[in-house]
């Protein structure tokens, strides 16, 4: 190992003081760049001290929270720097948030500062630009205190903030750096939203390796043409947080390769033949690493490298990352065997705290782990799989989406899988709507791939050929594009109704079949 590999491994300290490390080694190279607007380490190092320095003013330090909505910008990076260098935690907040769900963030985790652009535009030219130190801040910050606190959908209907600690962001990072080789001649690109907890990789992967950052503005977030445009430009060649579903979209839109791309760490959503097939028009040399973890155990439990189709069309979730725990239990808490599908339980250090004011969600969903040492808990992640014999993990769904229709058993990824790779298809979901009252109804949904049409009644009886009956969907819905959420993931309360279509039958010709037909149309709430 080289004088300069030793003095670039990842310490065992918060993450700002990982920052400071690489900044002070390597000040002049470029740290993050924003279309045509670029920082060096030192630049962004000085302008975030001066930052954090006017919120250790505040009264802002350890187990603080300060909630960050700034766009996509240079700017996200210092404010965020700011904030973690202060010792507090911060509160990414998306702009494309409803109004109703912001205020209800700030007001739920007491948020004891607001950085927006205004604030960011301040001048703080009378605050110093060195690095604060304990001394500066109100209590030593350690690897125990928040990092950030991310939002999620809570099955009440109110949002939950996941509380994560720096220990699990530094544990992460440094198995990212054995898994990514990042370095100095590395640009990765930030494609997760910041409200998304991949996007804490994307960000601080390449900011404590001496790589560069490359930021996304909003508009262009979701649009991959935009996307291929920006990793063209700025050579990227890591993307660490690619949703499966954008992973397809860039793959459509590609004109050219870009040759500079090498790694896609693929999240959010389980993976798919159909996600990954077309990855070559991205880039002929691009190489794919599955990764599942819950923002709950901070972005990543598992991995898996891609290098082969599955038979069944969905790629594993693959091996723990070290010092994870992944715990396959029945309803007793009882290991199951290899091949039967259970409950994921994870844990290790990696685990958030819990939920902000959360205590009974917490309880329910961090257990005591019967496996660990004493002390240690487990996260319930509510998602089903099972162990191959050679110890990789497979995903086999969510346990709140195998549903129910009309007595029978339905795992919406299998039949969504096996809908992606139909002929024509680029994109699929599934998805039970329940548009009449007592309805509910199995429901595919396919995007074409470029230059070709999808023909669903062929798709339907190459369902029926590779499902039962009561898996293939009664009706099919063609759409340009699959709508998705701000964080890149498919947006299911998006997907539209399907029409009513018209039958080919002969129209009614006495009282008798006009009267019945008027029953059957107003049971099933047709015209």
């Amino acid at each position: 190992m080289t004088m300069d590999d030793q003095a670039t491994r990842l310490s065992n300290r918060p993450l700002p003081a990982l920052f400071e490390q690489q900044a002070h080694r390597s000040p002049d190279r470029p740290a993050v760049v924003c279309e045509s607007d670029s920082l060096s380490y030192g630049e962004l190092n000085a302008w975030s001290n001066r930052l954090a320095h006017w919120l250790i003013s505040k009264g802002v330090g350890p187990e603080s929270v300060v909630a960050v909505s700034v766009p996509r910008s240079i700017g996200l990076v210092a404010a965020i720097l700011a904030v973690l260098k202060a010792g507090a935690a911060y509160l990414p907040v998306d702009r494309d948030y409803p109004a109703e769900r912001i205020e209800f963030m700030l007001r739920d985790v007491r948020s004891a500062a607001l950085i927006d652009e205004h604030a960011l535009a301040g001048d703080y030219t009378a605050f110093p630009d060195t690095d604060p130190t304990d001394a500066d801040r109100r209590t030593p910050l350690t690897l125990a205190h928040p990092a950030y606190v991310i939002y999620t959908s809570g099955s009440t209907g109110r949002p939950k903030g996941v509380v994560v600690p720096h220990r699990g962001v530094v544990t992460y990072l440094a198995f990212l750096r054995e898994l990514a080789g990042l370095g100095p001649d590395d640009t990765v690109l930030n494609l997760a939203s910041v409200s998304f907890s991949p996007s804490v990789r994307d960000i601080f992967g390449p900011l404590v390796m001496g790589a560069r950052l490359a930021m996304v503005p909003q508009p262009q977030a979701k649009d991959p043409l935009a996307l291929l445009a920006v990793m063209a430009r700025h050579q990227v060649t890591v993307l660490p947080a690619l949703v499966p579903t954008m992973l397809s979209a860039l793959a459509e839109a590609a004109e050219s390769p870009v040759p500079s791309l090498r790694l896609g760490l693929t999240v959010g959503e389980a993976l798919t033949t159909a996600h990954t097939r077309g990855a070559g028009a991205i880039s002929p040399g691009l190489r794919l690493v599955n990764q599942y973890g819950p923002t709950e155990c901070t972005m990543v439990a598992t991995f898996h490298a891609i290098d082969d189709d599955p038979v069944d069309g969905r790629h594993p979730i693959g091996l723990p990352v070290p010092g994870a725990g992944c715990y396959l239990l029945d309803e007793h808490l009882r290991p199951v065997p290899p091949g039967v599908a259970a409950e994921l339980y994870l844990g290790g250090e990696d685990l958030a705290r819990g939920y902000v004011n959360r205590p009974g969600q917490t309880a329910e969903r961090f257990v005591a782990d019967p496996f660990g040492p004493p002390g240690a808990r487990m996260y319930r992640t509510g998602d089903l799989a099972r162990r191959r014999d050679d110890g990789v993990l497979e995903f086999a769904g969510r346990v709140d989406d195998q549903v129910k229709l009309r007595g029978n058993r339905v795992e919406l990824g299998e039949v969504q899988a096996v809908l992606a790779g139909c002929p024509g298809v680029a994109q699929a979901a599934v998805a039970v709507r329940e548009d009449r009252p007592g309805d509910q109804r199995l429901v595919g949904y396919v995007v074409a791939a470029s230059g070709a049409a999808v023909d669903l009644a062929e798709v339907r009886g190459r369902l029926a050929e590779l499902l039962p009956d009561y898996m293939v969907p009664s009706a099919f819905v063609t759409l340009a594009a699959l709508p998705l959420t701000p964080n890149g993931k498919l947006d299911r309360k998006a997907l539209p109704e399907p029409a009513a279509t018209a039958g080919t039958g002969r129209a009614a010709a006495t009282a008798a079949e006009r009267a019945l037909c008027a029953l059957f149309a107003e049971v099933l709430g047709l015209p």
